[in-house]
């Protein structure tokens, strides 16, 4: 995530180098779940605990 964090900071200033006519928007929205696989889910010794 870090990584494309820099990545896009490192495309916004290169587009703000252009003229604005020259400029498109752009968004992005991540969106993050935990998830299991089943199979795995079986294999727990305990319950899940969190922790956070």
């Amino acid at each position: 995530m870090e990584g494309l964090t820099r990545l896009l900071d490192e495309l916004v200033a290169q587009d703000l180098a252009l003229p604005t006519a020259e400029r498109h928007g752009v968004s992005l929205f991540i969106g993050l779940r935990p998830w299991e696989f089943s199979a795995f889910t079986q294999l727990r010794r305990m319950p899940r605990e969190k922790f956070f």
